[in-house]
């Protein structure tokens, strides 16, 4: 009888082992409001996301907490498959992969509210020692920086005005100021970048699993909707950047008139016949003949690439769409012909003129840049809409140079 509940538990612990042999044996540090622990318990906004993915994938994983330095060994050691919440980092790709961003860091520069912000590698400016911050603007040359050691100090030394400004996560900064300050200053802020923070897995394991890393990254965009997102004041923000350059050139009449024309042009066309051309367009991908060349070497295309071409950076495409939904003109070859069904259609043409939508923002993993799609109704001399046409934006570069001042919370 011994033998056999020894035979029992043997087995049972076996069988425990590969359960927690199966799991993604990840490390991270403590960093609010990406990784928090109370108690036993490991949460924060990188934590829930991390627990989306792995459902999404039907795997498990465990999370062990250490300083960051000794968190950096362990993944070059291969004692751990992965390292969260870090940023781009050419040291740490000798022996690790970065998968796409899991959460964001918006850095800014605050300062108190009666203070211009105008930061330079002369300015005496507050970080937290170690932070993310602290080691960019090292590098960049900023040899005048005072290291605190955390928010609630850097907070205390931004309105002590003893440095210019303090550099900073606006989530973290923001939840200090909330949560250790019973009244609540007004600060000045200027953006400074945006910066990604992914899973960094170690290159042994990314090879023992061919495919973990494509189908951790494609699962990323459904569970950061609510993480990876634009704040309210940076929504308004890039709706007064882009609206300020749109009225130097939408109301040209080249593109109300193009619209006119391809809506007189396609209004034979029935919802079966649209989805006949859109499946068309698919079928010529990659090489996208004739409509494709047709479209691009239009004349309002042609303005489009020159607009493009003009804004230095800030739009990364443009678009024009008639009333079908169907793509009449474009600076850079669509994805799809027909936005009929998509946000940028429907949120403006079917809702009527002088309407702006601004949709999600979303990382592109080919240029490293953070992008959203603003998208405006096109109207007639009636102001009844007649299209609506999209700009693709560089948010970072729409943000910089834009000074706030408000209560952060």
């Amino acid at each position: 009888m011994n033998q056999v509940l020894a035979a029992i538990v043997l087995v049972l612990m076996m069988s425990s082992a590969r359960v927690n042999a199966g799991a993604i044996q990840l490390v991270t540090n403590l960093a609010p409001p990406y990784q928090i622990q109370q108690g036993d318990t490991i949460s924060g906004t990188s934590v829930a996301t991390l627990q989306c993915i792995f459902q999404h994938m039907e795997l498990t994983s465990d999370i062990t907490i250490l300083p960051w330095k000794r968190a950096l060994k362990h993944l070059e050691q291969g004692l751990s498959d992965g390292l969260f919440s870090a940023s781009y980092d050419p040291n740490i790709n000798r022996f690790a992969t970065l998968s796409a961003p899991i959460a964001i860091e918006k850095w800014y520069f605050f300062s108190a509210a009666d203070v211009s912000l105008s930061p330079t590698e002369n300015t005496p400016i507050g970080v937290i020692s170690g932070s993310n911050q602290d080691q960019w603007l090292s590098q960049l040359g900023y040899h005048k920086l005072q290291r605190v050691s955390s928010y609630p100090q850097l907070i205390k030394l931004a309105l002590s005005k003893r440095v210019h400004a303090v550099a900073a996560d606006a989530q973290a900064f923001t939840e200090s100021l909330v949560t250790h300050f019973d009244i609540q200053p007004e600060f000045t802020k200027a953006f400074i970048k945006y910066a990604p923070l992914g899973v960094y897995f170690n290159k042994g394991f990314v090879e023992q699993r061919q495919h973990f890393l494509t189908q951790f990254n494609e699962q990323t965009p459904a569970c950061t909707n609510d993480t990876i997102t634009l704040s309210n004041s940076e929504r308004q923000t890039l709706k007064t950047v882009v609206l300020e350059q749109l009225a130097n050139w939408i109301n040209t009449p080249l593109i109300a008139d193009t619209v006119k024309q391809q809506n007189a042009r396609n209004s034979y066309l029935s919802a079966s016949q649209i989805h006949a051309l859109e499946a068309q367009w698919q079928q010529q991908r990659p090489s996208l003949q004739s409509h494709a060349q047709l479209l691009q070497t239009n004349l309002l295309s042609e303005y489009f690439q020159q607009i493009k071409r003009q804004s230095g950076g800030l739009f990364n495409e443009i678009i024009a769409m008639d009333r079908n939904g169907l793509v009449i003109a474009m600076s850079d070859l669509t994805s799809d012909l027909w936005q009929g069904d998509e946000d940028k259609f429907t949120q403006t043409f079917d809702v009527g003129p002088d309407v702006v939508f601004v949709d999600q923002l979303k990382y592109d993993e080919s240029t490293h840049k953070f992008q959203v799609q603003i998208s405006v109704s096109v109207s007639d001399e009636e102001q009844t809409a007649i299209g609506a046409l999209t700009v693709g934006v560089d948010v970072e570069h729409a943000l910089s140079n834009r000074q706030i001042t408000a209560k952060l919370n």
